[in-house]
């Protein structure tokens, strides 16, 4: 015997919410980088922030369109509702390594990013491998420069 009982139920809210980043990028000459990054959440527009994010890493760029990184962060996610209030629903701190390899077809760049992720989600150690996929096409010169409109999009696998 079976009972059915219908339920309703909301991944979201239906309200507008936000997604928020600041970068900082520092190359202090065609080898090495440094950068810096910050992220918040929100269910609304301006309140209701639920998650942020602090990392950051260093690079290193060869001659032959190949570039390493190696970088750390500090995840925290809460509860929905509450400007960051606690409790917390999750923790985390990120190491990861990363490779990114880029190659031409003509005008259109293709850059290939594997990354090797060592995490600790509320104390508990995980490791996770990423690749993606963004190609880039310039639409006003053929490549990349200053003042460039492109197109382009990226896809993930974890």
């Amino acid at each position: 015997m079976a009972f059915i009982v219908p339920q309703t139920v909301r991944a979201q809210s239906d309200a507008l919410g936000s997604w928020d980043v600041a970068n900082f990028v520092y190359t202090p000459n065609s080898k090495w980088s440094f950068f810096f990054e910050t992220q918040t959440r929100s269910q609304k527009l301006t309140k209701d922030f639920y998650y942020h994010e602090f990392k950051g890493g260093i690079g290193y760029s060869f001659p032959k369109k190949i570039s390493l990184l190696v970088g750390m962060g500090d995840y925290k996610t809460y509860f929905p509702e509450g400007n960051f209030a606690p409790p917390l629903s999750a923790k985390e701190f990120r190491l990861w390594e990363q490779l990114v390899l880029n190659n031409n077809i003509d005008r259109l760049k293709i850059e290939h990013r594997y990354r090797i992720e060592q995490r600790w989600i509320n104390g508990d150690f995980r490791n996770r491998f990423r690749y993606r996929l963004n190609p880039v096409l310039p639409i006003n010169h053929s490549s990349v420069i200053s003042n460039t409109f492109y197109l382009t999009a990226f896809d993930e696998v974890f």
